[in-house]
């Protein structure tokens, strides 16, 4: 091992807020659950997850390595959503 610090967050980032809705209600309704819950889920997650607006998402990955975070893996739960990836590209290139 090499002694590095890693760590595997969630992810769900968009452009605005009522996309990142969009977002939720989608993975939401993929777990089987209901996505009027929506509100819930962007509380929830929140916490634990790089998610929201770029400038969010920035944000968060600056407090992962402020922590000793040298890779940063992001799981992404909405691997259709090609938009999102794109925009993970844009945020952190």
């Amino acid at each position: 091992a090499d002694g590095r610090l890693a760590a595997l967050p969630a992810v769900l980032v968009a452009a605005d807020d009522a996309a990142l809705r969009g977002g939720v209600e989608a993975l939401l309704a993929m777990a089987g659950r209901d996505p009027v819950a929506a509100e819930d889920g962007l509380t929830e997650r929140g916490r634990r997850w790089i998610m929201g607006a770029p400038e969010e998402a920035r944000r968060r990955v600056a407090e992962c390595a402020a922590a000793g975070v040298e890779r940063l893996m992001l799981q992404d739960f909405v691997p259709r959503d090609l938009e999102m990836v794109t925009l993970i590209g844009q945020i952190f290139s």
